[in-house]
């Protein structure tokens, strides 16, 4: 076989030693079959083209088919002109079967020399007479050394066990020979003696104690005395995969390669269970599986047809045995509708577990397939939203009027509400007490009445409910605020001095919590900024689209493209990447924030604490209350500042429909503040025991329902979903114990990311988040949170010495019945915004959701019966090991006592004394705060990439993606177009008036009609127009452009047709005096607005503006320009043109 560039013992050349019918090498990419054809291999050394090769009938030795004269012929006579390499390399020895064979069956290391019994006779005459023959028995030490080194001496091959290799004994060990083989090992190859030796039987297992005991004086020849290991061993030097496989895999379990592959060595341990009884020819019956296995075995069963072929192949329990452990869990619940007996069942278990402290309830919704199915052990027809006893069927003639009558109710439904409980515990699991058929229309009266027929039921089973948790709905938080207003007993917190005044109602003797999902609120917060019917004006700068959208094309960026194009609202990572101290990081330039970045900064920072203070697990509650109230405070004084500048200058330019974030957010994060202090204080003083986990609180467990359920049956109906919930509750028992990784690497890059895993909290974070903040900790926190959100308002120069005082500021809003009716006045664009950032929108089927979840659950033990079902599984006799799910959380809390801990530590001043940002010690606080615990995500700082669709196009590939996306922007800009051609027919009639006016003399005023926007003289960021607004006439410079498609508001970069555009943001110049102008608001900051395009005047063909210090003024040509708009007629024109 030809040497080549690669080491000979290279494994991918003796690969092709152990192949049938491998004659050698040519090179890399070619070899030769014995056969004599030449195959040009795939890859180099390869071996699939030449075993398909060796398989087919064009290999003549392949199909007994006569023989290629080939063979016939010396292949070795060329070998005196044997082609010399560039490079001198090993000898490779004889190798292959009949030289492997010898070499590992033979106990001697060398061949073909003197006979044994002549060389003793003629090196010992004395001892071994002509008479007496030899024998190594009678030789001493030194004479045995002697022998053995006459016969090596004469030997004329070597043979080398460990390798099966056999060489001449004058191998010249290096060869420059393509074939590899050195001259003396050629003509060994020829040498009749060796072809004897080859020819002769080896020893068989049966004569192997034959063997003279003096050839196993070495350790590896007398391994080699057992079969099994020579056999073994065989396969290896022969390059045996499957042995070789089996002797890695042996000596990795013995270094304890498999310590933390639980599933692969409990498998391993099955398969030899079963291999035993197999060879004693014992039944299977009896056969053992630990829980681990079962819980495996269950997973897997998900698809019973695959499992089957599985079970086949390797061993597990029959799919019979597997229902009726599912169908032994007593937890689940027999009726859908919210009845006593569901609560009670969880009671049941909540004192089983020795549970006195606090429960949580939480409800949502989810979208179903409207279907209408009958259920006999319900007894009536499910997916309507009418009484179950309007649909109950006793009779099949029944159906006929309980169909009519669902569809003339026009009662179909198309979502189900879920309400769960659940003891705020990570490893323990929510269990569900109702599922109940909704149209998604429910109003908040009905939500209140459903909650309080929970909080009931719980009364009169003792259950402590602390918290009820929603995604902030706009139907369910204004439920949740008549539950705040319907009691006459109220536990409440007072700071006098920032006159901070909460309150929580006492229900049935204990306070009761409203909490808003975090997870929710982040995304709500994220989606603020996606949406060109708001422009969040915040001081001196402003919060946008465009400038995450910068953010995400820099080099090196946390944000990724997907996170800012084509954006999904409910994607929990991109909003986790939008509030990362990554992202704050990467803004900072220079150890400075840019001054068109501030607001962004500010509102990252603000808002991502107030989230990171619930989903955060390690931090302690001072810190929490101190990040909470920071962005309290923060919003409050935000909201006066808009307000204030609406009513100092226009309220069409500052309102609260378009300058801030919308009102239902607004309530949800003050919400969230206030919900956070209650709860720390409601754990204080009735639940000092318990620690407090504020991730808990919420609806993520209820997502976790949602979820796997979409990961049984993607689009279920109503009674789908009711019935899969025993194998949904089982996953997620199996999920939470932590016992087998059910998590998936995520193939789609939006959806849902769950943070729930099997994994215990430490006692150190146990014992911190039951430590309790005393009134003068919580007094400190609010100060400092207080002075921080006044900090940032005056760093964004938001002037509140003409605001109220902080007691008028900083006012309890009480939770009226009112709220409701308030919270429902949007004007058109909100409601469009709304409709695609609402807390509450029902879960889409994703394409792939990252974790199978985790949220419903087995919490006591998993009763099984043991009995055999002979009709069922035949000779199976299964028994399983399945111990009581425990819960170490659980138990370290109930049986061990708070232990006394340390002060909390100092804050870190976000602020130096001198009023300057301390930008390290913001982004260390973020770092530290940061919560994702499912997955560790330390930086995301990474190297731009470059566009796909350059590369492709480069590379002259179709890519799908950039197929279809190329697709969709053409098809946006047709559609573009025709809008285009449709609004230049209707053009703005004010727009046409004012081309009718005459222009002065030397006026250099250029397509008033267009505004002198045109394909030649585009919109872009940074330009100056002349607007009309709120009657008044001024100058604006461009910030952002926003065009509608469909019922939002799309940011663009220019604009050649101004009838484009919805909206723009701009920033507003007034004129002062003659031509001084300014941009600063009255109430600090500057003056920004969000106009409609229809208020452009005119748009200019330069900068128009020199800086006067803390002034403006327009240049020459500009001012010419704005005078004409500024005429007596024009003027009134513009009055009656805006008139409204």
């Amino acid at each position: 076989m030809p040497p080549t560039r690669q080491k000979l013992n290279d494994p991918r050349i003796a690969r092709f030693r152990s192949l049938k019918n491998f004659d050698k090498i040519i090179d890399e990419k070619t070899v030769r079959c014995k056969c004599g054809v030449i195959i040009r291999l795939d890859r180099p050394f390869r071996t699939t083209n030449f075993e398909r090769h060796i398989k087919s009938k064009n290999c003549i030795l392949g199909t007994d088919k006569q023989q290629s004269l080939y063979l016939f012929f010396d292949q070795n006579q060329d070998s005196e002109g044997e082609t010399e390499s560039h490079e001198c390399l090993p000898c490779i020895g004889l190798f292959g079967d009949s030289y492997t064979n010898y070499a590992t069956g033979t106990p001697s290391g060398y061949g073909g020399g003197e006979r044994p019994e002549v060389a003793g006779k003629r090196l010992f005459p004395e001892k071994f007479p002509q008479d007496i023959p030899f024998s190594r028995k009678k030789l001493n030490k030194d004479q045995i050394q002697e022998f053995n080194t006459t016969l090596q001496a004469t030997s004329l091959w070597k043979i080398d066990q460990f390798e099966g290799v056999i060489r001449s004994a004058k191998c010249t060990i290096m060869t420059t020979n393509l074939s590899g083989l050195c001259g003396e090992c050629i003509d060994l190859k020829k040498n009749n003696r060796l072809k004897d030796a080859l020819k002769s039987r080896r020893a068989t297992p049966s004569t192997t104690k034959f063997i003279p005991k003096f050839y196993f004086n070495t350790r590896l020849i007398g391994l080699m005395k057992n079969q099994n290991l020579r056999s073994l061993w065989t396969c290896i030097i022969t390059n045996n995969n499957d042995s070789a496989m089996w002797a890695s895999l042996a000596q990795m379990g013995m270094n304890g390669a498999f310590n933390g592959e639980k599933t692969f060595t409990e498998l391993a341990s099955l398969m030899l269970q079963i291999k035993t009884k197999e060879e004693a020819g014992i039944s299977m019956k009896g056969l053992r599986y630990s829980e681990h296995l079962t819980h495996f075995f269950s997973l897997l069963s998900e698809s019973s047809r695959e499992y089957e072929v599985f079970r086949k192949e390797l061993g597990g329990m029959s799919i019979q045995r597997i229902r009726q452990i599912r169908a032994s869990n007593t937890e689940l619940i027999t009726d859908p509708n919210l009845v006593l007996d569901n609560v009670t069942k969880f009671a049941c278990i909540a004192k089983e577990l020795k549970w006195e402290g606090p429960i949580l309830l939480m409800t949502d919704c989810t979208k179903i397939r409207s279907k209408l199915v009958y259920s006999q052990e319900l007894g009536y027809i499910t997916g309507s939203t009418l009484p179950s006893s309007e649909v109950s069927v006793s009779d099949i003639n029944d159906i006929h009027e309980k169909i009519r009558n669902i569809y003339e109710n026009n009662a179909l439904a198309t979502q189900v509400r879920v309400i769960v409980l659940k003891i705020p515990i990570g490893k323990i699991p929510p269990i569900v007490i109702a599922i109940l058929p909704t149209k998604g229309d429910e109003s908040a009266e009905q939500i209140f009445n459903i909650l309080c027929t929970v909080l009931d039921f719980a009364r009169q089973n003792n259950l402590n409910i602390l918290s009820m948790g929603a995604d902030g709905a706009r139907s369910e938080f204004n439920a949740q605020t008549k539950i705040m207003n319907s009691s006459s007993t109220y536990f409440t917190f007072d700071d006098p001095f920032y006159n901070v005044h909460f309150k929580v109602p006492v229900i049935h003797g204990r306070p009761l919590v409203r909490v808003q999902d975090p997870k929710h609120a982040k995304k709500t917060a994220r989606n603020q900024l996606f949406t060109g019917a708001r422009h969040l004006s915040l001081g001196i700068d402003t919060v946008r689209y465009d400038q995450l959208y910068l953010l995400a094309h820099q080099d090196k960026h946390t944000l990724l493209k997907r996170d800012v194009l084509n954006v999904d609202k409910q994607d929990d990572g991109a909003a986790y990447r939008m509030f990362h101290s990554d992202n704050l990081l990467q803004i900072i330039q220079a150890e400075n924030v840019p001054s068109d970045m501030i607001g962004l900064f500010i509102y990252l920072f603000v808002l991502g604490e107030l989230c990171d203070a619930y989903l955060n697990r390690k931090i302690d509650h001072k810190a929490r209350i101190r990040m909470v109230m920071r962005a309290f405070f923060f919003l409050k004084v935000w909201k006066d500042y808009i307000q204030r500048c609406g009513s100092i200058h226009s309220s069409k330019w500052y309102n609260m429909q378009h300058s801030i974030i919308s009102m239902q957010s607004f309530e949800i994060f003050i919400s969230m503040a206030e919900s956070l202090i209650m709860l720390i204080m409601i754990h204080r003083e009735y639940y000092p025991h318990y620690p407090l986990f504020l991730w808990e609180h919420g609806t993520e467990a209820l997502e976790h329902i949602f979820g796997i359920s979409r990961q049984v049956i993607a689009d279920f109906n109503f009674y789908e979903f009711y019935k899969i919930q025993k194998r949904v509750m089982y996953r997620d028992k199996i999920s939470r114990a932590g016992l087998i990784n059910t998590s998936r690497d995520r193939t789609s890059a939006g959806g849902y990311v769950f943070d729930i895993d099997g994994t215990s909290l430490s006692h150190e974070t146990i014992e911190c988040l039951r430590t309790w903040p005393s009134e003068d900790d919580f007094k400190e926190a609010i100060r400092i949170g207080h002075s921080e959100a006044m900090s940032f308002a005056e760093y964004l120069q938001i002037d509140n010495r003409t605001a109220p005082s902080m007691q008028q500021l900083i006012r309890r809003d009480e939770h009226s019945s009112d709220d409701q009716s308030n919270l429902e006045i949007i004007d058109d664009d909100e409601q469009d915004d709304e409709q695609c950032q609402n807390l509450a929108e029902s879960i889409e089927p994703q394409k792939e959701i990252e974790n199978i979840g985790t949220a419903a659950f087995e919490v006591s033990r998993l009763l099984l019966d043991e009995s055999d079902d002979e009709s069922n599984m035949g000779n199976e006799n299964e028994a399983t090991n399945i111990s009581l799910v425990t819960f170490p959380d659980l138990h370290y809390i109930l049986s061990q006592k708070p232990v006394h801990q340390k002060q909390f530590e100092k804050f870190d001043l976000l602020f130096t004394p001198e009023g300057f940002v301390n930008y390290k010690v913001i982004i260390d606080t973020r770092k530290n705060h940061d919560a994702f615990t499912r997955h560790s995500k330390s930086a995301f700082n990474k190297q731009a990439q470059p566009e796909t669709s350059e590369t492709t196009e480069k590379s002259g590939l179709l890519n799908l993606n950039n197929a279809n996306r190329l697709i969709t922007e053409l098809t946006i800009d047709l559609n573009v177009q025709e809008n285009c051609r449709n609004r230049r027919k209707e053009r703005w009639e004010g727009r046409k008036r004012l081309a009718t006016i005459p222009i002065a003399v030397g006026t250099n005023v250029h397509n008033i009609i267009d505004a002198n926007v045109s394909d030649i003289h585009n919109l872009i960021s940074g330009g100056y127009l002349i607007i009309y607004s709120d009657n008044k006439l001024c100058i604006a410079q461009i910030i952002s452009m926003y065009e509608k498609r469909g019922q939002r508001h799309a940011w663009i970069e220019k604009a050649n047709f101004l009838d484009y555009l919805s909206y723009i943001s701009v920033n507003i110049y007034l004129n002062v005096y003659n031509n001084l102008w300014t941009n600063t608001c009255e109430a600090g900051g500057k003056l920004f607005a969000h106009v409609p395009a229809k208020e452009v005047l005119y748009y200019f063909n330069s900068p128009s503006f020199v800086s006067q210090g803390s002034f403006y003024t327009l240049t020459k040509e500009s001012l010419e320009i704005f005078q004409h708009f500024k005429t007596p007629e024009m003027t009134s024109n513009l009055a009656k043109i805006f008139h409204k």
